[in-house]
C-alpha cells in the first residue's frame, strides 16, 4: 500500500506500479460460464439509433452476441440460461467518456484540488480511502457497473491509481467497468511543484511537454493523454504527436475560442466539460468551428447541474443506492463531507451555471451540430458513481437531445470515437456481450436509466433483478 500513496515524483521516475496488459494477465480474466444465456423478450435499442426491436431475443455464448432475433424468429437453445426481459429496455452497456475512480463523490475533494494539503486531517477521507484503497476503490467501481457502465475513460487521476484499477479489472480482482485511463494530467507550471501535484505533471517547454508524454505512453502504458489548460501551442503540438504515433487519443481542456483554435490545429481529440461550466454563450465562429472540425465534446453536464439538483432535493445525499456498497465507515464519512456543500469552492461555478448557462451552451452545441458523446465526471463532489450516468443522460436529454441519440452518444459513439466499434458498443452478432437492461423504456422517460436491472459484461451477468432465470427448455418455452 505504500506504493499507492507515494508522491507522484517517485512514480514518474521508476517503471509502472502495473505495467501494460500483457496477453497472459489477459488469460487471467475472468471467464463467461459455459452454455448459451438467453435475454428474452425485451424491447431491444441495439445502438444503432434506429427503430427498437420489439419482444426480443438476444443469444449469448462464450462471450459474444450469437444471434439476434425476436420471440416468433428465434428458437432458444435446451439447457440455455434464461434471463425474462419482458417489461424492460435491453440496449448495449453505457461508456462514459469522463470517469474518475479514485474520488467517491466526498466534498473533501476540495482539499486535494484548492490548495490545501494533499492528506486532510487524521479522520478525514483521504487517511481512510489510502489505509484501505482496495476496498475504496473496490466499491467505487462495482458502484458503476452495477449502474449499467461497462467501459469507462478515467481522464485525470493519480497515476498509480488509475493503473491499479485498470489491471485489477481486468485480471478479476475488481468487478467494474472495463477502464481507459490517462493518469495524471500535462499542465504548464513549474516541475519542481510535481511531486506536491499528485494528479498532475508540470512543465514549462515543449520538450519537458514531449517528455512528459512519452514517459506516461511508453514507461506507464497510459491509454491516452490529458492535456490541461495552460499549455502553449507547442507544448500541445509535442503532445499530440506522441500520443498519435502510438495511436493514442488526447483529451483536452479550454479556456477561451483562441485557445480552442489552438487546440483544433493542434489536433486534439475531444473536449471536456464544455457547456458545463459557467460562462458567455458560445460565438457562431465558435459553434462553426467545432462542428466542422468533428472534435468530440464531452460537456459532462453533471458539473454545472449536480449543484441544482441537490440543492432542490438535499435527500439524494442519503440515497441507499449510492452507499449500499461502501463499509460503514466510508458511508459515514461521505455523508459529513458533503453537508456543507454549498460552501464547497468546487461549486462556486456551477453557482452561476445554475443561472441557465449550462443549459444554454448545451442547447447552442445540440442545435450546432457538435460531436457529442456521454460523460459524467463521476466522482466529484456529490456526483456518485451509482447514479452519474443516468443523471447525465437524463439533462441531455431535458435539454434537448432525442433519447434515441443520447442512447446513442453513450454506447456506440463513443465506442467509434475510441476505435473499439469493431467489439463494443452495439447490440450485434459477432461483437463482445456488454448489455444491460433497464425497467420501463427510456425513449419514452430517460429517468429509467436509474432502474438498471441487468449488467453483462464480457458475456459475464454481474447483476439481474427481477428477471426470472431458467436452465430449462421448458422455462423457454413459456416466454416465448
Amino acid at each position: 500500500m505504500k506504493r499507492l500513496v507515494g508522491t507522484f515524483a517517485a512514480l514518474i521516475l521508476t517503471a509502472s506500479l502495473q505495467p501494460a496488459i500483457t496477453a497472459e494477465r489477459q488469460a487471467q480474466s475472468p471467464k463467461p460460464a459455459a452454455g448459451a444465456i438467453a435475454i428474452v423478450g425485451g424491447m431491444l435499442i441495439n445502438g444503432h439509433g434506429g427503430q427498437p426491436i420489439h419482444q426480443s431475443v438476444v443469444l449469448v455464448e462464450n462471450g459474444t452476441i450469437k444471434a439476434i432475433g425476436t420471440v416468433d424468429s428465434l428458437k432458444v437453445p435446451a439447457g440455455a440460461r434464461v434471463i425474462n426481459a419482458r417489461g424492460k429496455t435491453v440496449m448495449p452497456g453505457l461508456i462514459d467518456m469522463h470517469s474518475h475512480s479514485d474520488i467517491v463523490g466526498a466534498g473533501v475533494y476540495d482539499d486535494r484540488f484548492f490548495g490545501a494539503a494533499p492528506v486532510v486531517p487524521e479522520g478525514g477521507w483521504h487517511p481512510l480511502s489510502k489505509a484501505r484503497f482496495k476496498e475504496f476503490v473496490g466499491a467505487s467501481e462495482k458502484h458503476q457497473l452495477m449502474a449499467g457502465v461497462t467501459m469507462a475513460r478515467e481522464v485525470g487521476g493519480f497515476l498509480d491509481a488509475d493503473l491499479y484499477i485498470r489491471d485489477a479489472i481486468n485480471r478479476g480482482e475488481i468487478q467494474g467497468s472495463r477502464r481507459i485511463v490517462s493518469g495524471p494530467w500535462i499542465n504548464y507550471g513549474d516541475p519542481a511543484l510535481t511531486d506536491k501535484l499528485f494528479h498532475t505533471i508540470n512543465v514549462n517547454t515543449a520538450d519537458g511537454a514531449r517528455a512528459a508524454a512519452i514517459n506516461l505512453l511508453d514507461v506507464h502504458k497510459v491509454d491516452l493523454i490529458k492535456a490541461y489548460n495552460n499549455l502553449t501551442e507547442p507544448m500541445v503540438k509535442a503532445i499530440v504527436e506522441e500520443a498519435h504515433k502510438r495511436g493514442k487519443h488526447v483529451a483536452s481542456h479550454v479556456r477561451s475560442h483562441e485557445d480552442l483554435v489552438m487546440r483544433i490545429a493542434a489536433g486534439i481529440d475531444s473536449m471536456e466539460h464544455m457547456g458545463a461550466t459557467t460562462g458567455e454563450r458560445y460565438t457562431q465562429e465558435t459553434l462553426d468551428l467545432l462542428a466542422e472540425s468533428r472534435l468530440a465534446v464531452v460537456p459532462t453536464l453533471n458539473v454545472g447541474l449536480v449543484y441544482k439538483e441537490t440543492e432542490e432535493f438535499p435527500e439524494r445525499l442519503e440515497d441507499p443506492a449510492a452507499l449500499a456498497l461502501f463499509p460503514a465507515e466510508f458511508a459515514d464519512l461521505i455523508r459529513r463531507s458533503a453537508r456543507d456543500f454549498t460552501n464547497l469552492r468546487y461549486f462556486d461555478g456551477a453557482k452561476k451555471a445554475n443561472k441557465g448557462g449550462t443549459q444554454a451552451r448545451f442547447k447552442q452545441l445540440l442545435d450546432a451540430g457538435v460531436r457529442i458523446l456521454m460523460g459524467t465526471e463521476a466522482g466529484t463532489p456529490l456526483n456518485f458513481h451509482s447514479t452519474a450516468a443516468a443523471r447525465e443522460m437524463v439533462w441531455m436529454n431535458r435539454l434537448g437531445m432525442d433519447a434515441l441519440d443520447v442512447i446513442v452518444a453513450s454506447t456506440r459513439a463513443p465506442a467509434q470515437f475510441l476505435r473499439e466499434d469493431q467489439k463494443y458498443g452495439s447490440i450485434e452478432v459477432g461483437k463482445v456481450a456488454d448489455i444491460i437492461a433497464v425497467d420501463g423504456n427510456p425513449l419514452f422517460d430517460m429517468a429509467v436509466m436509474h432502474q438498471v436491472s441487468l449488467v453483462m459484461k464480457d458475456g459475464i451477468v454481474y447483476k439481474v433483478e427481477g428477471a426470472a432465470a431458467s436452465q430449462s427448455s421448458t422455462a423457454a418455452s413459456r416466454l416465448r
